[in-house]
């Protein structure tokens, strides 16, 4: 699907209504509970239904931010979190802030159409990596 969005998103122009939104969130959510890949059907859907960078970004980072807060809160309350892993869940944030502070000074040089390039071609990437088992 990537590869598709990569060669024809200039002909696609998926409108952002409640009904494309719903889709789309429906399919990441079925996605997100079996596989925990629920990404790839919302970064689709937003970079086809917006135009300005900004938006796309405050729009993905607010979708992801919830749904980890939500599926946290789940996996908590199902007693699937515990000490250890919140120990290792430390340390990845030190990852994460350093990929965060990277990936907005990338941003921030990237115009619309070159991020739209990078976000399928790193979507391709990783399908791969998924679909060779890694």
């Amino acid at each position: 699907l990537s590869l598709y969005f990569l060669f024809f998103s200039k002909r696609i122009k998926v409108k952002a209504t409640p009904v494309t939104g719903t889709v789309a969130g429906s399919v990441s959510g079925v996605l997100s509970g079996f596989f925990g890949m629920g990404g790839p059907p919302m970064v689709l859907y937003l970079m086809a239904a917006t135009d300005d960078p900004m938006i796309y970004l405050a729009t993905s980072q607010f979708q992801f931010a919830s749904t980890g807060a939500y599926n946290f809160i789940v996996r908590a309350l199902n007693g699937m979190i515990t000490i250890d892993l919140l120990g290792w869940f430390a340390v990845g944030l030190i990852g994460l802030a350093g990929g965060i502070g990277i990936g907005t000074m990338i941003f921030k040089r990237l115009s619309a159409k070159h991020l739209k390039l990078c976000v399928y071609l790193f979507m391709v990437i990783v399908g791969i990596w998924f679909a060779l088992g890694n």
